[in-house]
């Protein structure tokens, strides 16, 4: 719906200055080309956006406008425990 859509939903939202509206992503909010495209697009439409950004090293890359598709790919590296020694991120 965001990518076929979204023209429809902002211009929904730009008339309306009675609500506030909230779009929830898991991960970064600017980590895929949609969600840039969306904050831009609501900018454009004078339309005021507060952005929240997760706790992660992503974030760095998400918030200087480059995608993260070009930095490779993401892993994660959990912490060994006891009795658990993950080895799928090797």
């Amino acid at each position: 719906m965001m990518e076929q859509g979204v023209d429809q939903i902002l211009q929904s939202i730009a008339a309306d200055s009675t609500h506030n509206y909230s779009f929830l992503v898991i991960g970064d909010p600017f980590c895929a080309t949609t969600h840039s495209d969306l904050f831009l697009r609501a900018i454009e439409l004078k339309i005021e956006v507060n952005v929240i950004h997760n706790a992660s090293i992503v974030n760095a890359v998400g918030i200087s406008g480059m995608q993260v598709y070009r930095f490779g790919e993401i892993v994660s590296i959990p912490f060994f425990e006891e009795n658990w020694r993950p080895y799928s991120f090797y």
